[in-house]
């Protein structure tokens, strides 16, 4: 059997640690993956809970339209075309939000760890 411990050297520079290094890496992974378990599962619920929110607000917005789409109908445009013009304006919104979220995902990745360690050590 190792003999597990500590000792120090001759200075207070000098410190070891004896450890069975399968055992302590072992241990550190079932950490690391138990940690990306739950984090993979909070991002799927924020997922859905971001595409029923997405969804809500553009059934809400053509409830609320509803009077300037029977216009347009009333005016002359087809229906057809009135559904096209809602369907470019929820596309539309949509782009410029998975842009938005995208330049904020490679903002994170290059400066995250950067702020967290800011954060953390101030």
């Amino acid at each position: 059997m190792i003999l597990l411990g500590r000792f120090q050297g001759q200075g207070d520079a000098e410190q070891a640690q004896i450890v069975r290094p399968a055992v302590v890496i072992r241990e550190l992974l079932e950490t690391v993956f138990t940690v990306q378990s739950f984090v993979v599962a909070g991002i799927l619920l924020v997922s859905m809970a971001t595409l029923a929110m997405a969804v809500l607000v553009l059934m809400l917005s053509l409830r609320l339209r509803r009077r300037e789409i029977e216009t347009l109908v009333k005016i002359g445009g087809s229906r057809g075309r009135v559904a096209f013009l809602v369907a470019s304006e929820a596309a539309i919104v949509l782009l410029v939000g998975a842009a938005l979220a995208g330049g904020l995902t490679a903002l994170t990745h290059r400066f995250g760890s950067a702020a967290i360690r800011t954060f953390l050590l101030s």
